[in-house]
């Protein structure tokens, strides 16, 4: 009875989010999604602003992609930062990657709520 009560409760938290920060709650959990733009994260903290370019296929392909991302929270404990563009596009972690492990692949998406959205 407890679990369900504590699963009404977070179904009823994340229930007022707007629409992209509910996305990245969806992908990666309510418990790992800080969105708290000024959380000191582990890596990267001092990456407040990412600028994404490009001179060939993807300036040509995928467009919405290019652009100024500024930090828009933290994941997974404040460990990695995300960030998110003026036309709601996102630079995070890919969900299933292993941080402990060193090597993070980084996914530019956008609102998506399965892995075969995503695009890398």
């Amino acid at each position: 009875m407890r679990t369900i009560v504590m699963t009404m409760l977070a179904t009823l938290a994340t229930a007022k989010l707007p629409q992209h920060q509910q996305d990245l709650v969806d992908k990666f959990g309510a418990e790992n999604v800080n969105f708290d733009k000024n959380a000191r994260t582990q890596f990267c903290n001092q990456c407040m602003e990412i600028g994404v370019t490009s001179a060939g296929g993807a300036m040509e392909h995928q467009p919405q992609r290019i652009g100024r991302y500024t930090k828009d929270g933290s994941l997974w404990e404040n460990m990695m930062p995300f960030w998110k563009s003026d036309n709601n596009q996102y630079i995070t972690p890919d969900p299933i990657v292993q941080p402990i492990m060193y090597y993070i692949k980084w996914v530019v998406s956008e609102k998506c709520w399965r892995v075969q959205c995503w695009t890398y």
